[in-house]
């Protein structure tokens, strides 16, 4: 069942494809941004200030979080490290209605952690239906943030940083076959920020999430326009 409400958001197209450094890029200067501010009760009474963007050309997604505020800890360093732990930003789409989603999720330092899950129902060690997206299958995504290496010092001060991410569209073949984007097309989509144990733990999201704390649930996710 699809819960609707109005979270909606227009990802507009890269006229020329972005090479190089991802995260100065010029072309975000021309992207909408979108407010990670549902905040949980659940967490503490930190509130790091959020911001998405989301863009797309012939061959990927670019993705990107600003986070101002927030006291850093960054202990996962390997590929499918439980970073949601870690101070995390996370985007989770559903490409195409009656399939399942994929949740891409960072940590500050880049770490990633990617499955396709098609039953969220929660299960001891994971879900109904998941797979594990396997390494080699994001070996041509690009991934570059504003902090480098690990970060675990719970007395330091609230920091910001940043994190940018090219997400070719071969990482959804495996499951979805050909699933490039066109102009008007619509995909279903949520932004997260997360903090399980740092210092000041947090949970928060772009389209709100019903009444638990739980991210997996698809039938609240916002939608994606491309325009």
């Amino acid at each position: 069942m699809r819960i609707n409400h109005s979270r909606s958001y227009t990802a507009k197209f890269v006229a020329s494809v972005i090479n190089g450094d991802l995260l100065p890029a010029p072309a975000w200067r021309a992207a909408d941004p979108l407010q990670v501010a549902e905040f949980r009760e659940e967490g503490s009474r930190s509130r790091p200030r959020v911001t998405g963007f989301l863009m797309y050309d012939d061959a990927a997604l670019y993705l990107k979080f600003a986070v101002e505020g927030e006291v850093v800890r960054c202990l996962g360093t390997a590929y499918q490290d439980p970073v949601c732990r870690d101070s995390c930003v996370e985007f989770f789409v559903q490409p195409r209605d009656g399939a399942g989603y994929y949740n891409f999720e960072f940590n500050a330092i880049g770490t990633l952690l990617l499955s396709y899950i098609e039953d969220a129902e929660r299960l001891d060690g994971g879900f109904r239906k998941w797979k594990p997206v396997p390494a080699e299958d994001v070996t041509e995504m690009q991934v570059e943030t504003t902090i480098d290496g690990v970060v675990d010092d719970p007395d330091s001060s609230p920091r910001s940083w940043a994190l940018a991410a090219r997400i070719p569209y071969s990482i959804f073949e495996p499951f979805l076959g050909a699933i490039a984007p066109k102009r008007g097309d619509e995909w279903r989509a949520n932004f997260y920020k997360c903090g399980d144990d740092t210092p000041c733990p947090h949970w928060a999201s772009w389209a709100p999430i019903g009444e638990q704390l739980n991210f997996h649930v698809p039938e609240y996710f916002g939608t994606i326009v491309f325009g």
